[in-house]
C-alpha cells in the first residue's frame, strides 16, 4: 500500500533493498525500480530489479576493514596524525592525544606548529617542506603539553597524495619521554660513579685539606653545575666560611664568614641536618650568594657526630633536588668527613712530634746561656716555628714582683708605625706592674687566651689592631717570674694546643732564666 502510494504521487519509485531468501543461491540482496505505465488504456506497473548481492558483500567487507583500521589507529601506542595541505588536522588518534594532555576533539582544526616547542619550530618548518616535495624523513622534536611541560618525541612523516597530488601529510609519533628519563638515569649513574671515584681518590692522595676539598667541589660539580661548594666551621664553632673552591658563586662578600645562625647552610648546621628546599623564598634567613637561585640542599659534614661543615648545592629550577640527591650527597659528605679528620689526626701527629722535638731542642739550647737577654731572645727564635704572630715578647718582674720589664721584642714587630706606644720605651724598660693582660698573668699565675682582645677588660692596647693574645706565666720555684706573649690582628687565632706547647716551653724557659739569676 505504501509502495502505490508513493507510485500514485510521484509516478516512479527507484532504488528499494529488497532481499530475496527463496530463490537459486539465495538469499540474493536487489535493488528495485517502479514506474506507473499506461498500456492499452491501462494503468500498468513496470517493475524491473538489479542483483547487488556481490556489491553488498564487498561495501560490507570495505566497511569491516574501514572498522578494523580505525580501531587500530585509535588504539594504537604510538600517535597518528593527518593534515591537510593547510597543515591543519583532520585525524588525530588518542595515544596522540594523550600525549599533549588534550581530547582529540580539542586538537582538530589546529596545526602542529600549536604544539611544537619555540626552539623546534623552524626544523617543523624545515620537515613540513620535505612533505611538500614529497619526501618523507623521520626526525626528533619536542612538543608542549597541557600543563607546559615538554614531551620529546621522534616523528616520522609522509607525504599525503590525493589524486596524484600531494595534500597534507601522515606522521606517527612516538613518545620518548621514558627513553630519555631511562638514558639520563644512566648518564647520572655514570656521572655519580664518575665523582664517587674522583672524591675517593681525592681523599685518599690529597695532602692537604685545600687540596681535599677542592678536588671534591671539582667532582660534584660535574654533576651539580650550576652552583656547588662546601662550607666549613671555624674554631669557634660559630662562624661558617666558603670555601674559596666554591663553584658558580660569587663569595667574595663572604670570607670572613657568616655565623651559622645565618642562612640554609647555618640552619643545617646548627641542627646538623639535611636541609631541602624546593623554594629558597620560602626560607627566612636566606641567604643570596648567586642570582636566580630557587632551590638548595644542605648536607652537614659530620666528624665523629660533631658538624664542621656542609656540602651546599643550588639551582635555578623550583624543586631540582630529591631525595636521590640527598643520598648521594650523604655519601661525599661522609667519605669526605673521613678523609678530613685522618687527614687533620695526621697533620696533629705531625705537628705534635715537630713540636715535642721543638721543646727538646729549646731546653738543651736554653740551658747552654745564663745571660738573661739571650736566653728571652732564643725564646723569640723558637716561637718563630711554633705559633703565628705579629707581636712576641718576653717580660720577667723584679724579685719584689713590684716592675716590669720586656727582655724581648720579636724583630717582625718592631715597627714603631705598629704601637700605640713608643717601642723604644718597651724593651728594657721598667714599667710598674699593674694593668694589662700580662700584668694580671704574672700576678694571678695563670694563661690568658683571647679572640677578642679588644673586649677584654684586661686588655691594654700596645700593639695596634690585635685582635687575638696568648699570654702564658714563668713560672720557677713555685712563682711567676714573667711571662710569654704572642699577640695577632687575626680573630680567634689561638686554640688550647697552642696555649698548652707555649705553657711547656715556659717551663723549661722559666728554668733557664731562674739559674741565670
Amino acid at each position: 500500500d505504501t509502495l502505490i502510494a508513493k507510485l500514485k504521487e510521484q509516478g516512479t519509485v527507484k532504488g528499494v533493498e529488497i532481499r530475496y531468501s527463496n530463490v537459486p543461491e539465495g538469499p540474493r540482496d536487489t535493488l528495485g525500480f517502479y514506474e506507473l505505465i499506461e498500456l492499452g488504456g491501462e494503468i500498468c506497473l513496470l517493475a524491473m530489479f538489479y542483483d547487488v548481492t556481490e556489491q553488498k558483500k564487498a561495501q560490507k567487507a570495505l566497511q569491516a576493514e574501514r572498522d578494523f583500521a580505525l580501531q587500530v589507529l585509535n588504539n594504537m601506542g604510538q600517535g597518528l596524525i593527518v593534515v591537510d595541505k593547510n597543515s591543519r588536522f583532520e585525524y588525530v588518534n588518542p595515544a596522540y592525544a594523550s600525549m599533549l594532555g588534550h581530547a582529540v576533539e580539542e586538537l582538530l582544526g589546529k596545526t602542529p606548529t600549536d604544539f611544537t616547542t619555540a626552539s623546534k619550530q623552524p626544523l617543523l618548518l624545515e620537515e613540513r617542506n620535505r612533505r611538500l616535495q614529497g619526501i618523507a624523513s623521520t626526525y626528533e622534536t619536542t612538543l608542549i603539553h597541557k600543563d607546559s611541560h615538554e614531551v620529546p618525541v621522534v616523528i616520522t612523516g609522509v607525504p599525503r597524495q590525493q589524486s596524484g597530488e600531494i595534500n597534507g601529510a601522515i606522521a606517527v609519533i612516538t613518545d620518548l619521554t621514558v627513553q630519555k628519563q631511562t638514558e639520563q638515569a644512566l648518564e647520572r649513574q655514570v656521572k655519580e660513579l664518575t665523582a664517587l671515584h674522583a672524591v675517593a681518590t681525592a681523599e685518599a692522595e690529597s695532602l692537604s685539606e685545600d687540596e681535599i676539598i677542592t678536588k671534591v667541589t671539582l667532582a660534584i660539580s660535574q654533576i651539580y653545575s650550576e652552583v656547588c661548594g662546601i662550607l666549613l666551621l671555624d674554631a669557634t664553632g660559630r662562624l661558617l666560611t666558603p670555601h674559596p673552591s666554591y663553584h658558580g658563586a660569587d663569595i667574595s662578600n663572604w670570607q670572613n664568614g657568616y655565623p651559622i645562625t645565618e642562612g640554609i647552610t647555618g640552619k643545617a648546621v646548627a641542627t646538623g641536618k639535611i636541609i631541602r628546599t624546593g623554594d629558597v623564598t620560602k626560607e627566612s634567613g636566606y641567604i643570596e650568594i648567586a642570582t636566580k637561585v630557587i632551590s638548595e640542599l644542605c648536607v652537614p659534614i659530620r666528624v665523629n657526630e660533631r658538624v664542621i661543615g656542609v656540602v651546599n648545592v643550588e639551582s635555578k629550577s623550583a624543586d631540582a633536588f630529591t631525595e636521590h640527591d640527598e643520598g648521594f650527597l650523604t655519601t661525599i659528605a661522609s667519605g669526605l668527613g673521613t678523609a678530613l679528620e685522618k687527614l687533620r689526626l695526621f697533620n696533629e701527629e705531625q705537628r705534635r712530634a715537630k713540636e715535642l722535638n721543638t721543646l727538646y731542642l729549646a731546653t738543651k739550647s736554653l740551658t747552654q746561656s745564663l745571660e738573661p737577654t739571650t736566653i728571652a731572645e732564643k725564646l723569640i727564635a723558637i716561637i718563630n716555628g711554633l705559633l703565628d704572630y705579629d707581636s712576641a715578647s718576653i717580660h720577667v718582674v723584679d724579685d719584689e714582683g713590684k716592675f716590669l720589664t720586656a727582655l724581648a721584642i720579636s724583630r717582625k714587630s718592631q715597627d714603631p708605625n705598629h704601637y700605640s706606644i713608643a717601642v723604644e720605651k718597651l724593651i728594657y724598660k721598667q714599667r710598674p706592674l699593674g694593668i694589662g693582660i700580662i700584668d694580671w698573668v704574672i700576678q694571678n699565675e695563670r694563661s690568658v687566651r683571647t679572640g677578642d682582645a679588644a673586649n677584654d677588660t684586661r686588655y691594654l692596647e700596645v700593639v695596634k689592631g690585635v685582635q687575638s693574645e696568648l699570654c702564658v706565666p714563668l713560672i720557677a720555684r713555685g712563682r711567676a717570674i714573667g711571662a710569654i706573649n704572642v699577640e695577632t690582628v687575626v680573630p680567634n687565632a689561638y686554640s688550647e694546643a697552642d696555649e698548652n706547647i707555649l705553657s711547656a716551653l715556659a717551663n723549661s724557659a722559666a728554668i733557664a732564666l731562674e739559674n741565670a739569676k
